[in-house]
């Protein structure tokens, strides 16, 4: 961590298949393992193939961190929408906050908003980057 606080990095991507439990359940396991090994927190989104994650932390070990995730098959490439720092963590009790919204409409999700009308829509969480972190944060104070 540095003098300005903890540093959180918000990306985008696509699954390069849709995702099963049994999938997701693997990846979570493996994600909460290495972040609390890491001391990163964040939350993790997952809505027809379509990830939307926010990870905080050392600016250092998160930037290593996505890049290593940059580098995981079960997804194309992902796009960084938003990094910066914050006073505080946002997600400080969890190692990876995680909600599938597969199979939800829009109107049962905590915080619906017109900005999820079109679906789980990377380019527009690419376009409206702080909305896309609105709602990572919508869904921690959900659970």
């Amino acid at each position: 961590m540095t003098d300005l606080g903890i540093y959180y990095l918000v990306y985008t991507s696509l699954a390069t298949r849709p995702m099963t439990d049994r999938d997701l359940t693997a990846l979570l396991v493996q994600a909460r393992n290495d972040n609390e090994r890491l001391a990163v927190t964040g939350m993790l989104l997952y809505r027809s193939a379509t990830f939307l994650q926010v990870l905080e932390g050392d600016e250092n070990i998160v930037d290593a961190l996505f890049e290593k995730i940059a580098r995981d098959s079960r997804h194309n490439p992902p796009k960084v929408i938003l990094t910066g720092h914050r006073a505080t963590r946002q997600f400080p009790n969890w190692s990876m906050g995680f909600t599938n919204l597969s199979g939800f409409t829009e109107q049962n999700l905590p915080g619906f908003s017109e900005f999820l009308s079109e679906g789980f829509n990377t380019e527009e969480m690419s376009r409206q980057p702080q909305r896309a972190y609105q709602l990572l944060l919508r869904f921690r104070e959900a659970d």
